[in-house]
């Protein structure tokens, strides 16, 4: 009998680009509409130095991507974009303001030319490092969802159930692309042994695909309502660190680590040298895997290390700014790496335009 081939087509086309929410959705909802409707501002805490060959920038730009931003202000500067520092990508259509690290001297950054592209350097230090991805506290959103049709009451309570129990902290469909542009591409690529093309570009189409098993798991885990706490063999991860390791079932004192939120349940970034979850963790996660197990098999001939990501986000400071009739604003902060567009999924029906 011979093997059904592989079909990445067939495989997403019934699947959502956020795949299974957790809550039912309140309403319909349109974000995005103007720049100003999502309005980023990223946390960050650094002693500088006040010396050394990085100037450390924070910029505000609208309607202007990450990647963008850094590619006119090296086109200002004598450097080169990847010598650029940065320590997370914000959206193009907001208003962001994030810290970057340019290896300049300050007289040699044109803001004539910056200002012409709406970007403002609102403040800056100098510093003897380059800035790194994941260095950041995190981001406050404020976001403007227009179209919708719910009461404060109703809203609150949902905003009230989030903040306790958090949402799944899936991968942004943004991280796949337009109608899993990247995905596919990533998909592609991996099938195809192009394994220089897989890991160019930071290993963008790499991370995509981690990305998406890890999704996958997930969004098993939100359909078996067990996303936000955890079960007999999970791993396991120490607040605040990379430290993982394999829960046992029937121990009392996970459960109290679990409950004081010293610990968390976590899932796979696909790659070698990973700890594998025990008993009902991994039977869930071997189920969920089954129809995507040629990509699964692929990995193993990339050399790249595993990593975990948590289940469950939990935002911060969550709370309505103001609603009217048809529209509301909201304000949160979320750690780094996690989706703002994610949450609102567990509060409306989203639309971006």
């Amino acid at each position: 009998m011979t093997e059904k081939p592989f079909d990445i087509h067939e495989l997403l086309a019934s699947r959502r680009p956020f795949f299974t929410t957790a809550y039912e959705s309140l309403s319909q909802g349109k974000i995005k509409v103007k720049p100003e409707d999502f309005v980023v501002d990223e946390l960050f805490e650094w002693n500088f130095k006040n010396s050394g060959e990085h100037l450390y920038c924070k910029i505000k730009k609208t309607n202007l991507n990450t990647a963008e931003a850094i590619k006119l202000i090296a086109k200002s500067t004598s450097c080169r974009a990847r010598d650029i520092g940065y320590a997370g990508l914000k959206d193009k259509r907001a208003i962001t303001s994030q810290w970057i690290s340019v290896p300049v001297k300050e007289s040699d950054i044109s803001s004539e030319l910056l200002e012409i592209n709406n970007i403002e350097i609102m403040e800056s230090h100098r510093h003897d490092r380059k800035l790194r991805q994941g260095q950041s506290l995190g981001n406050r959103f404020e976001i403007n969802v227009q179209d919708i049709q719910v009461n404060r009451e109703t809203l609150e309570k949902r905003c009230s159930e989030i903040s306790l129990g958090g949402f799944p902290n899936y991968y942004g469909s943004q991280r796949f692309g337009l109608q899993f542009k990247n995905l596919r591409k990533a998909v592609s690529l991996l099938l195809s042994n192009n394994m220089k093309q897989l890991t160019k570009r930071n290993g963008f189409y790499l991370s995509c695909l981690r990305s998406f098993l890890f999704n996958v798991i997930l969004s098993e885990r939100v359909k078996l309502k067990n996303w936000n706490t955890y079960i007999d063999g999970d791993l396991m991860q120490l607040s605040g660190t990379h430290s993982v390791f394999c829960s046992e079932s029937n121990d009392d004192k996970i459960k109290s680590r679990f409950d004081s939120g010293d610990i968390q349940p976590v899932g796979p970034l696909w790659g070698s040298a990973r700890i594998l979850p025990g008993e009902l963790a991994v039977e869930i996660e071997n189920e969920t895997l089954n129809a995507y197990s040629i990509i699964v098999k692929n990995f193993k001939l990339l050399k790249v290390k595993a990593g975990y990501r948590p289940y469950c986000a939990k935002p911060k400071n969550l709370k309505i700014l103001d609603i009217q009739a048809n529209s509301c604003r909201l304000e949160f902060e979320l750690a780094p790496g996690q989706y703002a567009t994610e949450l609102l999924s567990q509060l409306f029906n989203l639309e971006e335009s």
